[in-house]
């Protein structure tokens, strides 16, 4: 879809890049299509307090939790300074961003996946939403993708 398209371009153009894991993961089961493209795309990967486990703590990819509800304060401040942010089956609310620092509500090209087209980005005005299951939407971005340099 062109939608997939946009974003796909956005973290290929990204120097620094990063996608942040809700539950919406763990519903899915998407954690395969998730470490896969985190790996081929060389993209560092943040979770919220329920997307916690998507991928391993000890990753070369993982950066622990972010926002306000036991984070790891690098992974609140790569977030605060990424410059594409994608979220996966988060509401991505005060809470998971670190009060909206981690990441910025502006300065930063944000991604929402999720199922309901209504939570898709909804707190992040100007996002670009991919509706659809984790699973399939992981998919669609990792055969669009550019591998990591």
């Amino acid at each position: 879809s062109e939608d997939i398209a946009i974003a796909t371009a956005a973290l290929d153009r990204a120097v620094r890049p990063a996608i942040v894991a809700g539950s919406g993961v763990h519903i899915s089961e998407a954690w395969h299509e998730l470490s896969d493209l985190l790996e081929y795309a060389g993209i560092p990967l943040a979770t919220s307090i329920h997307g916690k486990g998507s991928l391993a703590e000890d990753s070369a990819w993982s950066l622990g939790v972010v926002g306000a509800n036991g984070a790891r304060e690098y992974a609140n401040e790569y977030l605060a300074s990424a410059d594409v942010v994608m979220f996966v089956g988060t509401r991505a609310n005060a809470t998971d961003t670190n009060s909206f620092r981690s990441p910025p509500k502006t300065g930063v090209v944000i991604i929402g996946v999720d199922v309901d087209m209504q939570r898709a980005g909804n707190n992040y005005p100007g996002s670009i939403k991919l509706v659809g299951d984790a699973r399939t939407v992981l998919t669609q971005l990792r055969e669009r993708l550019s591998p990591a340099t």
